[in-house]
């Protein structure tokens, strides 16, 4: 029974280990999207702004800085258009994490929920004490 555990958790993690570490960073904001909704006292409405906003500090942290020689065409300061372009990455990412959920998500989880129940539970009889 441990072995197929460990296979299980190894075929699991296996491809999110190899995958780009901003496919890593899309799931980590998901998850922090799914923390926020836990805090009772932060409004839902502000989610996905936090989502997007939080995407742009962390592709500042994790997209790749490029060099003055690697750019395209000739830019007036290539440090400011490096942070630019990598906090911009990171938006874009955060956008992306929030339209995936909104779109897909969002209704896999609903599915999900009419397939398990709503968690009601006042079916099932408590044993008598």
């Amino acid at each position: 029974m441990n072995t197929a555990l460990e296979t299980a958790k190894e075929s699991f993690l296996t491809p999110l280990m190899n995958a780009p570490l901003i496919v890593a960073v899309a799931v980590g904001l998901l998850a922090f999207g799914w923390l926020l909704k836990l805090v009772p006292r932060f409004p839902n409405q502000w989610i996905p702004a936090s989502v997007i906003v939080c995407g742009g500090v962390a592709g500042y942290f994790v997209v790749p800085m490029q060099g003055p020689a690697d750019w395209a065409f000739r830019v007036a300061d290539p440090a400011v258009a490096d942070v630019i372009r990598r906090t911009g990455v990171g938006l874009a990412v955060g956008v992306g994490v929030f339209l995936t959920h909104k779109f897909a998500i969002k209704k896999l989880e609903r599915w999900i929920q009419a397939k398990i129940g709503n968690g009601d539970t006042t079916f099932i009889e408590k044993p008598k004490q």
